[in-house]
């Protein structure tokens, strides 16, 4: 028999407000008529109630001393935190093309076609190996934009036409083959996957500023650049950072994020433009700081402690910049911008 689920009616924006108020909800710094018409207009009720989990409840399910614009204030977070994400994200997916284009042209030895024939090869073997066919066509992603540049060139599959058709995930699956196969390290790759998995939650808009269930895995790539980057941060605070960048989902897929983009982007003009973001970023973490250290409202610490490290990273980077243009940037410092290397020639 299917489980059985308690279907809950569609209420109102006003009868949302209503249950919110029946689980002790203020409207006082934000009014029922203000509540009713960001529910209305910017926001839906799913989406909002979600945020609830950032406060503790007590015996009877209701809250202590939440504001319905405590709720507002954290989904505001929740949206800018996601545009700067997809923002520095839109920029890591270009700059790795472009990465991967200056490898390619830089030895003489690597043939830009037996790239992508050689990463169908691996791909094939992986999903042999789980009885599945793998069907190399399906990698060019086809759209009304993408038709002509396939109808063009298909038939050859050059490197460049998979780069401009394929996913995010199969631009990266490739990139590992191709470092594999010539034997190249780019510092960066360990952290494109963490980049990766915030990038696809940013653009289907799921809620970022919510408990997690999932720990991170431990990264030794991301551990050293980390500690690169917070080398001036005050001791106290470096530790709280490695603690929660190394284990909270959301804080080390954020940190995969601005490391990558440090690494990646060498345009001084894409670069100077997510700084302003950024700084645009911290400004909004800093509007209602005082709410979050209201021990009345009983915001729970992981939320608070998030918001903190998110600070401290993004300022870590604006600082480096900062450095770097001043040339008072540390041989540790310099080392986050390290570009790929070749051991030796392509695996027989």
């Amino acid at each position: 028999m299917s489980k059985k689920t308690n279907k809950r009616p569609a209420l109102t924006a006003k009868e949302q407000c209503d249950h919110m108020a029946a689980h002790n909800i203020k409207f006082e710094k934000c009014s029922r008529q203000d509540a009713v018409k960001f529910l209305t207009e910017n926001t839906y009720y799913f989406k909002l109630k979600a945020f609830d989990n950032n406060f503790y409840k007590n015996a009877d399910n209701n809250y202590y001393n939440v504001d319905f614009a405590n709720l507002q204030d954290i989904a505001a977070l929740d949206f800018h935190l996601r545009s700067l994400i997809l923002g520095l994200t839109g920029d890591i997916e270009h700059s790795l093309r472009i990465r991967f284009n200056n490898l390619i042209s830089a030895y003489d030895d690597i043939d830009p076609y037996e790239v992508l024939h050689t990463y169908h090869q691996d791909q094939n073997a992986f999903y042999a190996k789980k009885n599945q066919s793998y069907k190399p066509k399906n990698e060019f992603c086809q759209s009304v934009y993408t038709q002509g540049m396939l109808d063009k060139y298909i038939s050859a599959q050059p490197i460049w036409l998979f780069w401009e058709t394929c996913t995010l995930n199969s631009l990266i699956q490739c990139y590992h083959s191709f470092l594999y196969h010539n034997n190249i390290d780019d510092i960066i790759y360990p952290l494109l996957f963490g980049m990766r998995l915030l990038r696809n939650a940013a653009s289907h808009h799921n809620c970022l500023l919510v408990p997690s269930n999932t720990n991170a895995k431990k990264s030794i790539r991301l551990s050293q650049m980390l500690d690169w980057l917070i080398e001036d941060v005050p001791a106290d605070d470096r530790t709280l950072v490695k603690i929660h960048v190394l284990s909270d989902i959301l804080l080390h897929d954020f940190a995969c994020v601005l490391l990558t983009h440090i690494n990646l982007v060498r345009s001084r003009k894409i670069r100077d433009g997510r700084l302003h973001a950024m700084q645009s970023f911290i400004n909004r973490l800093d509007k209602h700081k005082d709410w979050y250290q209201d021990e009345t409202a009983h915001y729970k610490k992981i939320f608070v402690l998030r918001l903190h490290v998110m600070k401290i990273l993004l300022m870590s980077v604006v600082r480096f910049y900062e450095k770097t243009d001043q040339g008072e940037i540390s041989d540790s410092m310099t080392s986050l911008t390290a570009l790929p290397i070749r051991r030796n020639k392509s695996r027989s």
